[in-house]
């Protein structure tokens, strides 16, 4: 393309480069912070739970999440756990978990100590996926993860899918209000399902 001989134009042409480069020069900045970000958060997970599983981008949770989760777990230990998209954060949460509460066992004994988590996957095949990540962990037993296909869901906003077997939540604290004699007082909600292109505003029902 011939470059235009008028001067305005020209400069007009200079400016619009000008701007391009501009905004490469940002997205590049903001691209690297972001990285040493994620390493940074990486880091910090090794040096809490040890060997992380997988790869902490796509399918799983990010590191900078997942620390955060963890942090949450150690500083405010809950009573209950609600999981909404399994995997690699599935994982993650029974390794805090183990942190916080050191003597909790997969036994009976240990349930009464350690909170349960509630897990719902709508796939078979991530359901199959999780199962087999967080058979490793020490507080496995404390897991309960469900298979639980998209349902249609309704309130005054309108429709949508969500998880099914959603009554598990209920059953779930009414039996640690029993064992316990008293509301609960502190519930960690971990929303990373179902994906956003399954229905519209796929996360509102949560």
């Amino acid at each position: 393309m011939l470059a235009p001989t008028d001067p305005a134009a020209l400069q007009k042409q200079l400016k619009a480069i000008e701007q391009r480069l501009q905004a490469i020069e940002r997205a590049q900045h903001n691209s690297a912070v972001t990285i040493t970000r994620q390493l940074e958060a990486f880091i910090q997970l090794h040096s809490l739970i040890g060997p992380v599983p997988g790869l902490l981008h796509g399918w799983p949770v990010s590191a900078d999440f997942a620390l955060h989760m963890l942090q949450l777990v150690l500083s405010q230990p809950p009573e209950l756990v609600i999981e909404f998209g399994s995997g690699t954060s599935t994982h993650l949460l029974l390794q805090g978990l183990a942190l916080a509460f050191p003597q909790s066992t997969g036994s009976a004994q240990g349930a009464r100590s350690a909170p349960q988590l509630l897990t719902f996957e709508h796939l078979a095949d991530y359901h199959q996926r999780s199962a087999e990540l967080i058979a490793p962990c020490r507080l496995r037993r404390h897991a309960q993860l469900l298979l639980a296909p998209l349902q249609p869901w309704c309130d005054a906003s309108g429709s949508y899918s969500y998880y099914g077997q959603l009554e598990c939540i209920t059953a779930a604290a009414s039996s640690l209000r029993r064992k316990r004699h008293r509301p609960l007082r502190r519930l960690l909600v971990i929303v990373d399902g179902p994906p956003g292109a399954t229905n519209r505003w796929a996360r509102y029902p949560a």
